[in-house]
């Protein structure tokens, strides 16, 4: 008797498995699925001429917000421990531009750093940047005030890294 009812509960265990995991599987529709487009080549190069040539980078849509960080910094604390991570998220990939002093500049391979005070607050703001955009910085003493433009990659009270940064240095500094 003991295995008629092992058997049922298989049995039942399978059909219930039958109804649920394909609906899991199916794909879903695409609304607007992506349509070809056909490109010509220009009249005085070969079709293989441009087919050859490596495909421009789109550039970075900035989504700028006109925020300090202390107020994105009191934004994220505002709310409890919890639900920070969320918060810090939404201010990630986001463009600011801030004023600050200059405390160093490094650089590692292709990667200029430029280390500043926080903005009305304490703490070190790291702005990493391609060696051209911090050429301004030669010639500059720590303590220089400048205005950089840059993405937020990491934030919280007392530190803060920003990339593809871009900066306005005063042209007097001596």
């Amino acid at each position: 008797m003991t295995e008629g009812i092992w058997i049922a509960i298989i049995g039942a265990a399978g059909l219930l498995l039958a109804a649920v995991v394909p609906p899991l599987f199916k794909k879903k529709a695409v609304k607007n699925p992506p349509q070809e487009v056909a490109v010509e080549a220009p009249r005085n190069q070969s079709p293989q001429a441009t087919h050859n040539r490596p495909e421009p980078e789109a550039p970075v849509a900035r989504r700028k917000i006109g925020l300090s960080h202390k107020q994105i910094s009191d934004a994220i604390e505002a709310v409890p421990p919890f639900q920070q991570e969320k918060i810090r998220e939404d201010f990630i990939g986001r463009w600011v531009t801030w004023q600050t002093q200059l405390s160093g500049v490094y650089r590692v391979g292709d990667v200029v750093t430029v280390s500043a005070k926080i903005p009305e607050g304490d703490g070190v703001l790291f702005c990493d940047a391609t060696p051209v955009a911090c050429d301004g910085f030669i010639v500059a003493h720590a303590g220089t005030q400048f205005t950089v433009t840059g993405q937020i990659e990491r934030i919280s009270r007392y530190e803060a890294r920003l990339k593809n940064c871009e900066f306005e240095i005063p042209q007097a500094v001596a």
